[in-house]
């Protein structure tokens, strides 16, 4: 009876340690990848880096000169309901003010939108977004997003303080004779509308031709007043994530908290002390099923294999496979806008960053993997205990026991 009630404690005790084995496995693969994104993709320095390398600052003003007809399409287009799900789509206007206009352009800024030519809108675009000015925004931007995945704000804004004051001032002077002197000569008509121009008339279709004197000093000041408000109706910033932060499921909040943006707090607080997990379920583990060395050495050598294995391998499928697993799973969920050269800088980009996640995990997945593999290696070496299911052996010299043959004196020969 003793015998059956042993047996069975120890099959429990054997299927409770395979299952804080597995629980074990889970949390390695988890913190070593929550652990390589934190040191990559949440790191500012890898993702500037990632930018200037495909050199994006240099790359975005052409490509959005050469594709005037899908910017002009997204920027024509009513306001997304939904912004935060739809990054592309997002509208130029300042949440809470009801005169700012609801779609993505006042209307000063969508009379001069349409009627501007694929050169003119090369010109401006190209006047309107140097190298420098644009790096500027969007390293902040980068540090605003990567600071919210940190849960240090509910909302992400592109800064746009640089590109208001490049419509206004000197530069909207300079910006305007671009575009007035590229055009041909105005001609009887376009000088007669010219003369019964009303300058206060918002939305007005402006006229675009090169002339000379009093017509040429006309033209220009009446685009430079477009400009000016063009640049009025831009909020100082475009929103690209909207406060508030979502709201967190309800069978997840005991855990996590309300919304999104506590819920990435506690999980940043928490990372730093990720590797204790792993830690206390190997301890448990242990506490269940290692009666010895030998067996320590396997039971805890044996999920640290297997998962740093696994980390190891998928760190191996995204350094190595990245262009088919983006055509597969995300070329065809994002907008139209990226089916064009807008979609080639995204997929260089997001290459760069994931092949130094990929780098990361194979980095600390490696190591993992061979400390297990000395590990068991090791246990080899180790003598296994006794089976305590044998008899024990009896005493030397005891019946049942070895027995002990005194030594013999050898004989001498005889002379």
């Amino acid at each position: 009876m003793r015998n059956g009630f042993t047996a069975i404690f120890k099959f429990i005790a054997r299927l409770v340690a395979v299952f804080f084995a597995l629980l074990t496995i889970i949390a390695i693969i988890t913190v070593l990848l929550l652990s390589s994104i934190d040191h990559t993709l949440l790191n500012p320095r890898t993702s500037k880096q990632a930018f200037a390398k495909n050199k994006v600052y240099e790359r975005l003003p052409s490509v959005a000169a050469t594709e005037f007809s899908l910017v002009k399409n997204l920027l024509a287009g009513p306001c997304a309901s939904n912004l935060e799900t739809q990054l592309a789509k997002d509208c130029f206007s300042q949440s809470g003010n009801s005169s700012q206009p609801t779609g993505r352009l006042g209307p000063e800024g969508m009379a001069l939108l349409n009627e501007l030519s694929s050169k003119q809108w090369e010109t401006l675009i190209i006047y309107l977004f140097p190298v420098d000015e644009l790096q500027a925004m969007t390293e902040s931007t980068l540090d605003e997003t990567i600071g919210y995945f940190h849960g240090a704000g509910d909302s992400v804004q592109m800064p746009l303080v640089h590109l208001k004051a490049r419509l206004t001032d000197k530069a909207g002077e300079e910006l305007t004779l671009l575009l007035l002197e590229s055009q041909p000569h105005c001609n009887a008509e376009q000088q007669a509308q010219i003369e019964a121009m009303d300058l206060n008339v918002a939305g007005a279709p402006p006229i675009f031709c090169s002339a000379t004197g009093e017509t040429q000093l006309q033209l220009s000041t009446e685009l430079q007043r477009r400009l000016k408000n063009v640049s009025a109706e831009l909020p100082e910033a475009a929103i690209v994530i909207k406060p508030p932060s979502p709201a967190i499921p309800s069978s997840f909040r005991r855990f996590f908290g309300e919304d999104r943006q506590t819920a990435l707090q506690k999980i940043n607080k928490a990372l730093p002390y990720g590797p204790l997990l792993p830690l206390a379920l190997l301890l448990l583990l242990a506490l269940f099923a290692v009666r010895s060395l030998r067996g320590w050495m396997r039971w805890w050598g044996i999920p640290i294999f297997i998962a740093g294995l696994m980390a190891l391998i998928s760190g191996v499928v995204l350094f190595f496979m990245f262009d088919q697993l983006w055509i597969k799973y995300v070329l065809h969920k994002l907008p139209p806008l990226f089916a064009s050269g807008f979609g080639e800088i995204t997929q260089d980009v997001a290459h760069s960053l994931t092949n130094d996640l990929a780098k990361w995990i194979m980095l600390e997945a490696g190591f993992i993997t061979l400390l297990a593999l000395g590990i068991l290696y090791a246990s080899s070496f180790v003598k296994p205990p006794p089976d305590p299911s044998l008899p024990p052996l009896a005493q030397p010299g005891t019946p049942g026991g070895p027995v002990i043959h005194p030594p013999q004196k050898k004989k001498r020969k005889g002379w």
